[in-house]
């Protein structure tokens, strides 16, 4: 497990929750993009 004495316990948790969304967010985005025609939404 990693720790850290100056974080609370809920800080690993909490970055691994930000960075599985905005994983999640880019490949999305990225296939929206590549579904759309490598156009921009609304150009």
């Amino acid at each position: 497990m990693v720790r850290h004495r100056r974080w609370p316990g809920c800080a690993l948790p909490l970055a691994g929750g930000a960075l599985v969304t905005v994983i999640a967010l880019a490949w999305y985005s990225a296939a929206f993009w590549y579904l759309n025609g490598f156009r921009a939404p609304g150009l």
